[in-house]
């Protein structure tokens, strides 16, 4: 069997002629073996594919059209972004050898830049960790067992509660490894506070700031130094040794000038309130700090939290299921006030998100009519004066805030068929309806232009934000994933960030790129496709 392979513009065509005899050769293991790609994600400017089957990364940048391929360690398992979108980060599970020829090859994390892949990183891990949490800064990486996974086949043993702890600035760097406190229960999740977090010290100042990660399991949560990784843990019961009730954490908010932080949790009516406070160390692996617990009866069934400053003076916002309050917690003093809104709530959007001055409230788990604003200033003294309604015509399931924009989104049904957008600035909607399912939608970077599909069309629909205008481009193939790059910190002028890339799911590996949005043409998009089948059969394109 010979295979001939055309590279047409980025179109890769590649078909089988069949041949006999001393032509043909002996076939090599390539065609036997079945491909075992991810959907892609995004990574700043690229988008990034897993392939298990070959045990490499495929990176494709649509806007210059370029094609990377980076090896990875044996056994790749997950991959995903880091916040800032300069990184990739690769689980691998390593390999255990099963033939008297072959070298085991521990668990690994492999940390990638894609505009430098030939410096990607491989730390080596102590377990085959299928979790992990990235800092907002992508500084530091906790590495842990999903609670809802059991042992693979090359495990004997599982500890489920260890974890590993990395500092992604030091790429010579050893992961600390230990095993987190348990009480019973395996790690939920993990979270990541500011790097500003400090203790309070005896003076009433604030101490050395760190970053710490905080792990949330039933009952309980331990919070982590990630700056001294070496000192020990410390865990925080949420219930007393007599009320067995199920707590299970939720949400977090960190208050670093005020050196605490405010949990809320499932099966509890209050918030909780943990306070560091500075202490001196006996010994290098004694932590600087102590956790002090409060409670604060915030209202009734608590479903979500956010934090905004008001005065100069950190504030937490909470919504209650509960009851038809919102409240509103002063995090240095830990003193509230309820503010009455008329309905129960369960979701809280602060606007803008860098520094707030509103809060659109809504019910996502009874979905209602009504969207709810509160102006944040002077809220604890004008209380209910600020509080301003919105009716819609149809129930409210979700709202989503478009980046970089005084808008925002209101899907009303679960098929996402029927949405609005919402004017923040003048609170009027503006209807928009979509000709069956949507398959999935993005916002471009800037937040210039919203794009969509519906399952079974091989359309894409785009909508200028500016005003609203509704296009349609037609394209080869029907999407399966639609994707808008990312901006990267630092590069205001970044234009590459508002291309958008239409998946089509082809094992081949099939994009289509619309470079500008603005720019909706035949002629001004383009399609990649044929990458992942790169080297397959023989030495690379």
């Amino acid at each position: 069997m010979r295979t001939a392979i055309w590279l047409i513009g980025w179109t890769l065509v590649a078909f089988s002629l069949m041949a006999s005899g001393a032509g043909c050769g002996g076939r090599g293991d390539a065609y036997d073996e079945r491909l075992q790609v991810s959907a892609p994600i995004v990574v700043g400017h690229y988008l990034a594919f897993l392939d298990r089957t070959r045990e490499r990364v495929t990176l494709v940048r649509p806007f210059t059209r370029e094609v990377t391929h980076v090896d990875v360690g044996r056994g790749p398992s997950f991959l995903m972004p880091t916040p800032d979108g300069a990184r990739l980060i690769v689980i691998c599970k390593g390999w255990v050898a099963t033939e008297r020829d072959e070298e085991d090859e521990l668990p690994s994390m492999v940390l990638i830049d894609p505009a430098a892949p030939q410096s990607a990183v491989s730390y080596d891990l102590g377990s085959p960790f299928d979790e992990v949490a990235v800092s907002p800064d992508s500084r530091f990486a906790v590495a842990f067992f999903s609670s809802t996974t059991t042992p693979g086949a090359e495990e004997v043993f599982r500890n489920p509660n260890a974890v590993a702890l990395l500092d992604l600035d030091e790429p010579g760097g050893v992961p600390m490894e230990k095993t987190v406190r348990s009480f019973g229960d395996v790690p939920l999740g993990v979270m990541f506070s500011p790097p500003e977090m400090a203790p309070l010290q005896s003076d009433g100042t604030l101490g050395t700031p760190r970053t710490l990660a905080v792990v949330f399991a039933d009952g309980y949560v331990t919070f982590l130094d990630m700056e001294h990784p070496e000192r020990s843990e410390v865990t925080v019961h949420l219930t007393l040794p007599d009320h067995p009730q199920t707590v299970i954490p939720q949400e977090i908010v960190f208050a670093p000038e005020a050196g605490t932080v405010f949990l809320r949790c499932l099966g509890a009516n209050d918030i909780y309130a943990f306070t560091l406070t500075a202490r001196s160390p006996g010994s290098a692996t004694e932590n600087d700090f102590v956790i002090s617990i409060n409670t604060l009866a915030a209202g009734s069934v608590p479903g979500d939290v956010g934090v905004f400053t008001e005065g100069g003076e950190r504030k937490i916002l909470v919504a209650n299921q509960g009851s038809e309050n919102v409240t509103i917690i002063d995090a240095l003093t830990s003193e509230f006030v309820n503010i009455h809104i008329g309905d129960p709530v369960d979701r809280v959007l602060l606007y803008p998100e860098q520094s707030p001055t509103v809060a659109v409230i809504f019910s996502q788990g009874s979905a209602r009519n009504r969207i709810h604003f509160l102006d944040l200033q002077d809220v604890e003294t004008r209380v209910g004066q600020n509080h301003d309604v919105l009716a819609t015509n149809e129930a409210v399931q979700n709202i989503e805030l478009i980046p970089g924009r005084d808008q925002a989104l209101v899907l009303h049904d679960d098929n996402h068929s029927v949405m609005s957008v919402l004017d923040l600035t003048g609170r009027t909607l503006s209807p928009i309806t979509a000709q069956g399912q949507l398959g999935g939608y993005v916002f471009t970077a800037d937040g210039a232009h919203l794009a969509g599909f519906t399952l079974s069309k091989a359309q894409m629909g785009l909508i200028d934000l500016s005003n609203l205008a509704v296009r349609t481009l037609q394209l080869s193939h029907t999407p399966t994933h639609i994707f808008a790059l990312q901006r990267l910190a630092n590069n205001p002028d970044d234009t590459e960030s508002r291309t958008l890339v239409v998946d089509h799911g082809d094992p081949a590996g099939r994009l289509s790129v619309i470079p500008n949005p603005s720019d909706l043409s035949r002629t001004s998009t383009y399609v990649l496709s044929g990458f992942l089948y790169d080297g397959l059969l023989g030495d690379p394109l």
